[in-house]
């Protein structure tokens, strides 16, 4: 339809629908960012907002602070949820080493004061100052301990820990913990070869795009329990 003919067209990996606006919004490298109000045609020219994105976007979020966040082919970005306008993706006194530049996987926020970030240099956590800016960030996960990383999705369960979608499979993760629990297609887990940074994620269920169709599953029920390997 006429969605699939938009995403090819302006090179799309994310559409996210804001509900408060009740609007679709795109942001694509070749124009901008654009809202779509949802009784409007899928056409992009009358909303777009010229933002001067740098490379390719891989994918978004909402932030807990007004904002968005925008993650690339090669660093990561923010601006007002409703005017589009930059925000600083850093606090004024931030402490320690800035990302690395690389690709922006998954964007996940964790609650207002916290930000997990995925993509080709590991997985990061970031504090967020009272405005929603990051003030640090830890390096949780590096690439070689995931191999070749290429976040799809990741998914906060009840418990505290966390299952984060690549192309190796599924991995079950607690911060803080070096323990890593994975499903592979090898153990059971489909192979649907997921695209970056698509995900839809409501009450218990999750939708991940992929080049061999959809993926629906509920992250709570997914078992790790699979033997070792050797």
């Amino acid at each position: 339809g006429a969605s699939h003919v938009l995403v090819e067209r302006v090179g799309l990996h994310n559409i996210l629908y804001d509900p408060e606006q009740e609007h679709l919004i795109v942001p694509s490298a070749l124009h901008g960012i654009a809202t779509i109000p949802g009784d409007r045609p899928m056409e992009l020219g009358p909303y777009m907002k010229e933002t001067g994105l740098p490379s390719p976007v891989v994918t978004g979020s909402f932030g807990n602070h007004g904002d968005l966040w925008i993650g690339t082919m090669t660093e990561l970005r923010r601006y007002d949820r409703y005017t589009f306008a930059p925000l600083p993706v850093y606090a004024p006194g931030f402490r320690g080493e800035p990302l690395p530049e690389g690709l922006t996987g998954s964007l996940t926020p964790l609650s207002p004061d916290s930000l997990l970030i995925g993509g080709t240099n590991g997985l990061f956590h970031a504090s967020l100052d009272e405005k929603g800016a990051i003030r640090s960030v830890s390096r949780l996960l590096s690439d070689m301990a995931l191999g070749n990383v290429s976040f799809s999705g990741v998914f906060p369960l009840e418990d505290g820990s966390l299952v984060l979608n690549m192309a190796r499979g599924f991995l079950r993760y607690r911060l803080g913990e070096n323990r890593l629990q994975w499903l592979r297609a090898s153990d059971g887990a489909p192979d649907y070869r997921p695209y970056l940074g698509c995900q839809y994620h409501a009450d218990s269920l999750a939708i991940l795009p992929g080049s061999l169709g959809p993926l629906l599953f509920e992250p709570e029920k997914l078992s790790f329990d699979v033997p070792p390997r050797r």
